[in-house]
């Protein structure tokens, strides 16, 4: 499942039901509670998993490598900063030992380590109510369910719609860590790697609970009804499961929860907890990430307004806006969130996504303006017969609020290609675009289809430490 090593590393954290040391969220989470003391109250379990939504500030989760790479494997922007190992993952030409891909295999199973001991444990609270219980594990399901979703597409190869899906994924584990002892006992942690059908299958499970146990959105830096159905909508894309994903993207459509702001600049002008678009962001402050090399903040904004300056759109994404498009390049001279979305500023262009030079900037994980684009193309391409004009204003929606005009297809492979390729101009910074290249089996910066390095090596001390996965277990071209 993960490194023993870093497995020992991480018990003590995740047995005090805590974080990592340094204050990162927007909420309090609680870093002493012993183990024998925990979850004697709510609150020792609500501390807990603001302790989980922490750790998705972690730089292999939302708060690095895995938001910026999705963009500049893809051909969305370009990277020329000083980090070899991140050129290597922008050429395809990284190993096994890469260092950025065991950061997100990592950082991503320390949440689930944290997500597992709360969903096992919070019904041992005494006196819980069951409003108590079904938010707390519904939340830490959904959060569950987004790990995994992010591991599977990362580490294994595409879900084969239409086929079967007994090719290698991740490793699934779901028990809790209880004592000291278990971080080095190989039965609890030496896992083998599921199947891509397990971990879907996991996936639907959590997402399912999550739907059934929680509300509506009443903070969009928290786990949701509403979120969950969201997260469903796009699983159900990438599984094919069609009509799934347009019943939960029209259901979140009509929730009245969400509601697409006027402007598409103000998205980001105003990620928080106020902004209607949003379902479900990871909090930051000012506080969480000032100074640090790790927020995508630091590699996009020029080094004149304290960034690293490291990461640009490309001249490919930029030639596909239209003129009138604010998602397009504007005449800004300096970053302003309020502005149109790429701006021009010492001879090259930059993205006003992230802005924030105190690196407060939201993660935005799932928003609105997705949810129209998942429904149009799954109509594109199930329905198309009966519901081509609703998949067509869906997908105008989008582009007409972004000033952009309106399409006309003329088939059914000309609308798919319509919403495809909006999902990049609408979504482009936002960790999404190398994803959908690799669903659809298209190419990406320098690879063909079926190139292996399309998807991460397993981390060399996985395989060397856990016993369940050997080198036949490795991905193909590492």
């Amino acid at each position: 499942m993960i490194a023993r090593h870093t497995f020992t590393i991480l018990v003590a954290a995740v047995l005090a039901l805590g974080l990592v040391g340094c204050d990162t969220l927007d909420v309090e989470p609680e870093q002493s509670i012993p183990e024998e003391e925990a979850f004697t109250s709510v609150t020792d379990a609500e501390a807990a998993l603001n302790g989980a939504y922490d750790g998705l500030q972690l730089p292999g989760n939302y708060g690095g490598f895995p938001v910026v790479a999705a963009d500049f494997q893809s051909g969305n922007s370009s990277f020329s900063g000083s980090f070899s190992t991140w050129s290597a993952a922008q050429s395809f030409n990284i190993t096994s030992t890469h260092g950025p891909s065991l950061t997100v295999w990592d950082d991503h199973y320390d949440v689930i380590l944290r997500l597992n001991t709360i969903i096992a444990r919070a019904s041992e609270v005494p006196d819980i109510s069951s409003a108590d219980l079904d938010r707390i594990t519904g939340e830490a399901q959904f959060l569950r369910a987004l790990m995994y979703f992010d591991l599977v597409r990362w580490f294994a190869q595409p879900y084969n719609i239409g086929g079967t899906n007994d090719q290698l994924g991740v490793p699934l584990t779901l028990e809790p860590l209880r004592t000291l002892e278990q971080a080095t006992d190989s039965e609890f942690t030496d896992q083998p790697r599921a199947t891509v059908d397990a971990v879907y299958s996991q996936i639907y499970t959590d997402l399912n609970d999550a739907v059934s146990k929680l509300g509506g959105i009443s903070n969009r830096n928290r786990g949701s009804g509403t979120a969950a159905q969201a997260l469903r909508a796009k699983v159900n894309l990438y599984t094919g499961d069609y009509q799934g994903a347009i019943d939960d993207a029209e259901a979140v459509i009509g929730s009245g929860d969400m509601s697409l702001v006027e402007s598409v600049s103000s998205i980001y002008a105003s990620v928080s907890e106020t902004n209607t678009e949003i379902i479900f962001s990871v909090a930051n402050n000012e506080i969480d990430n000032s100074g640090t090399n790790d927020f995508p903040s630091a590699f996009y904004l020029p080094s004149d307004f304290g960034g690293r300056g490291d990461i640009n759109p490309t001249s490919d994404l930029i030639s596909l806006y239209e003129t009138s498009d604010e998602r397009g390049l504007g005449q800004a001279s300096a970053p302003n969130s309020g502005d149109f979305l790429i701006y021009a500023y010492g001879g090259a262009p930059w993205t006003n996504k992230w802005s924030d030079s105190n690196f407060g900037d939201d993660a935005i994980v799932l928003r609105g303006a997705e949810m129209y684009l998942i429904a149009a193309e799954a109509i594109a391409r199930s329905d198309y017969a009966a519901r081509e004009d609703d998949a067509e204003d869906y997908l105008n929606t989008v582009r007409t609020r972004a000033g952009a005009s309106s399409v006309n297809t003329s088939s059914q492979q000309d609308l798919i290609d319509a919403v495809l390729l909006e999902r990049r101009l609408e979504l482009a910074f936002e960790g999404d675009y190398r994803h959908d290249l690799v669903r659809t089996g298209s190419p990406m910066r320098t690879t063909v289809q079926g190139d292996p390095q399309r998807i991460l090596p397993i981390p060399q001390t996985e395989i060397e430490i856990n016993s369940e996965i050997s080198e036949d277990d490795q991905n193909p071209g590492y």
